[in-house]
């Protein structure tokens, strides 16, 4: 074929330029190599972004040198959701409570 394999970057929303973040090039990403077969699915997961807006593409180097876009999305992170850290503590005390006052009174009660 003339495709050789795909690179995914990423850019923030003020940014001037992409970054690349995974690209066939590198030993972590091989599998971005262009595969022989038809039905082939490629995949790129993208850990530890910190919340904002992104746009991030994906590129198609060919065996001419050309490089084509042939995917690109805008993304909105947002911080992640959780329960306030003193809620969370006064529900892990209370909890921790429960569990011993009823293991305390499960080894009070007589037994046959």
């Amino acid at each position: 074929g003339t495709k050789i394999g795909y690179v995914v970057e990423r850019k923030a929303k003020n940014a001037m330029s992409f970054q690349e973040l995974a690209s066939y090039e590198a030993m972590e990403t091989s599998y971005l190599l262009v595969k022989d077969y038809a039905g082939h699915v490629y995949d790129y997961q993208d850990f530890l972004v910190p919340p904002g807006s992104y746009t991030y593409r994906v590129l198609c180097r060919y065996r001419s040198g050309d490089v084509q876009v042939v995917d690109q999305k805008d993304f909105v992170l947002r911080e992640p959701g959780g329960a306030d850290g003193l809620l969370s503590f006064g529900f892990f005390v209370v909890l921790i409570t429960a569990l011993s006052l009823g293991s305390y009174f499960a080894d009070q009660s007589p037994t046959a």
